[in-house]
């Protein structure tokens, strides 16, 4: 169910393969995966149409005699055997955010590697190190390498730490440090996350789980409420649901020699149940008075209440 989330979320459609080791292993121990489009392929084995999958860069195996490659997709709206994903819209959104980041990293790689220029007096004599003798800019290549070893550490305690140099008193008040630039603003801050919001409504997805404001009562409010969950988990567990209907139930049943007609004359399918995601209120109370005036079952009194059937008292217990 990740896997076909992710690539439900990304590419838009996945490919459902089901395989064990032994027909005597049961279905539900069996290697149940979603694999990318890009680690299925269609070929032939021993002249016979068949599937192959994906082992290494150019390593292909066959599938399992039993097992039956079902694709599991978004359908696109104009084209339904295409597959639709909700990345696609997003790209250019993508792009600027990561543009922004780019640059982000830019500048503070820069403000680390020179910050400014720094303006020295021709007429100071200084003591020159050992390693810079010969060098008439030997001021500038120290703080070149300086920033370099800065930029490859950092974390370091050097990066904090000024350079030093043995500078002549009457020549200090003379140095004039330049700022290029202000380096990250506000302003670039600000754009970046209208580009975060902006993705988050495109692929449709909580703000909040994006951007990662408040404590987690507060922003993983939506998926603890029913239209969260029909919001942002239902078409997704929807699309699964029917791959796995009509990749392995069908299939079998057909096996088996029987049709997928439900008793009411619909169509037998696998579905999800979100009960466990949703906060639903406490009915205790009102369950227990509804059970004392013979208005509730006590299943439902005991479904209210946190409990299951096997809570229930048996006769011998109901007469102690």
């Amino acid at each position: 169910m990740g896997s076909g989330a992710v690539h439900l979320g990304v590419a838009g459609e996945g490919i459902l393969v089901v395989e064990r080791a032994s027909e005597q292993i049961p279905l539900a121990f069996a290697d149940w995966k979603i694999m990318s489009k890009d680690t299925v392929r269609d070929t032939y084995v021993d002249g016979e149409p068949w599937w192959e999958i994906r082992t290494g860069d150019s390593m292909w195996r066959p599938l399992a005699d039993e097992a039956l490659p079902t694709r599991i997709f978004e359908p696109d709206e104009q084209f339904p055997w295409r597959a639709f994903s909700s990345s696609r819209p997003a790209l250019k959104i993508m792009r600027t955010i990561d543009l922004l980041n780019r640059r982000i990293i830019s500048t503070l790689v820069s403000r680390i590697a020179m910050n400014g220029i720094l303006f020295l007096p021709q007429e100071a004599l200084v003591k020159i190190p050992e390693q810079y003798k010969g060098n008439p800019n030997w001021v500038v290549q120290k703080l070149i390498d300086a920033a370099m070893n800065n930029i490859r550490n950092p974390g370091s305690a050097g990066a904090a730490l000024p350079q030093i140099l043995d500078w002549p008193m009457e020549m200090i008040g003379k140095i004039k440090h330049f700022i290029i630039s202000d380096g990250v603003t506000k302003e670039l801050l600000a754009e970046r996350e209208a580009e975060i919001k902006r993705l988050a409504v495109t692929l449709t997805m909580p703000i909040e789980a994006l951007l990662g404001y408040g404590d987690m009562n507060h922003w993983s409010g939506w998926l603890t409420n029913e239209t969260g969950i029909k919001l942002y988990i239902s078409p997704k567990a929807e699309t699964l649901v029917m791959g796995f209907t009509k990749g392995v139930m069908h299939p079998i049943l057909r096996t088996l020699g029987e049709e997928p007609i439900g008793p009411r004359g619909g169509m037998l399918c696998f579905w999800y149940d979100p009960s466990d995601l949703i906060a639903r209120p406490d009915k205790s109370k009102e369950s227990r008075e509804l059970y004392d005036r013979l208005e509730l079952s006590g299943k439902s009194m005991r479904a209210a209440n946190g409990f299951d059937e096997d809570d229930k008292p048996d006769e011998e217990e109901l007469q102690d």
